[in-house]
């Protein structure tokens, strides 16, 4: 019996060794994954400390009893230690569902900021890389994708074809066009509310260029003539404010620890009434017409590309869960974390309170 008792010690020993020697490998990965020892850390520390101390006196308390008084002792401790093993990690959960619905007012706050501060965002592009493929005026009003093969179309206009509507040429003009969010504008529009804020972001590109008489028809010096001007209308008219680097502001751009800027569903509501020049499946990849402006003897069609729409989008995370790692929102991780921290040293706990009660009880005469 002896001997028994000896190893039952020895483990007892040894398990709290290791769950101190675990709590201090948390508490030191914490401070190099995140931040400097706070005065948070200390706190735990010193419960840690008072913990272990408290469970000593409990012991040489324990041990004076008599058989009556320990089994009234015991009886109240497990009901105590039923009650905080269902209060803690019930007080876990509310703490994170709380911090999620706090963190989540304060991202659409900070987001209806971001909205109020401008009409839009743009960022101008500084390639001026422009190609131009002609089709057939017949073809002015269609789709992109559904447009068909267009190699025969010059043949017909050695023979002087009768222009269709008025229209002599017709070309697709192909550039990467600017980036723009549009902003305070989309919510006075009603695509957006302080309720639900969201951005919208797409491509603002001249996509089609038609010519109403034969003559002077040079795609490339006439869009060059006009794109400048149509930008400095964009900026005035939707107060505009210049950026460059859209993609790192907007796209996954943090509101706070738990929340992101981020793609939310839809995206196309601002323009889904206009007329479609590249359908899709996907809406990030139609094209929209914005505006069509006539400028005498030619006209542009300028579209809106790739559209997308913007809003608050929890982060999501890595963990590590018991040695398995996973990934998912963010909340939820730290929620996971936290329980199996607890978990982990509530059973370390409790190994010690057993062992107190085995040890200090009053021997049998």
């Amino acid at each position: 019996m002896q001997k028994i008792v000896s190893f039952l010690t020895l483990v007892s020993l040894k398990l709290h060794s290791f769950a101190q020697a675990w709590v201090w490998d948390e508490i030191t990965q914490e401070a190099e994954e995140s931040e400097p020892i706070t005065f948070f850390h200390l706190i735990i520390t010193a419960i840690l400390c008072v913990i272990i101390w408290l469970e000593y006196l409990s012991y040489k308390y324990i041990r004076t009893l008599n058989n009556n008084n320990y089994l009234k002792i015991r009886k109240i401790t497990i009901v105590t230690y039923t009650i905080i093993s269902i209060i803690i990690p019930i007080s876990i959960l509310t703490f994170f569902d709380l911090k999620r619905d706090s963190l989540e007012s304060n991202a659409y706050c900070n987001l209806n900021n971001i909205i109020n501060n401008a009409g839009s965002y743009i960022e101008l592009n500084n390639n001026s890389y422009v190609s131009f493929i002609e089709i057939n005026p017949r073809d002015n009003q269609v789709p992109n994708n559904l447009i068909k093969n267009n190699s025969i179309y010059r043949m017909f206009i050695e023979y002087g074809v009768t222009p269709h509507n008025g229209i002599y040429r017709c070309f697709n003009i192909k550039t990467l066009g600017s980036q723009v969010i549009f902003a305070k504008d989309a919510k006075l529009k009603g695509f957006s509310s302080e309720e639900k804020p969201a951005l919208f972001h797409g491509y603002i590109r001249p996509f089609r260029i038609r010519y109403y008489s034969p003559n002077n028809i040079n795609p490339n010096l006439d869009l060059g003539n006009v794109y400048h001007n149509f930008i400095q209308d964009f900026i005035y008219n939707h107060n505009s404010q210049l950026n460059y680097d859209i993609t790192t502001k907007f796209f996954q751009h943090p509101l706070n620890e738990y929340y992101e800027i981020n793609h939310i569903p839809s995206g196309d509501e601002m323009w889904a009434e206009n007329k479609l020049y590249y359908e899709n499946d996907i809406v990030q990849e139609r094209s929209y017409e914005y505006k069509t402006i006539n400028y005498g003897n030619f006209d542009v069609t300028y579209c809106i590309s790739r559209p997308c729409k913007l809003g608050v989008c929890e982060k999501y995370a890595h963990g590590n869960i018991f040695g398995k790692k996973i990934f998912d929102k963010i909340h939820l991780v730290k929620r996971y974390e936290c329980l199996s921290r607890f978990g982990c040293i509530w059973v370390f706990f409790s190994l010690g309170i057993f062992a107190i009660f085995y040890f200090s009880r009053p021997s049998r005469k």
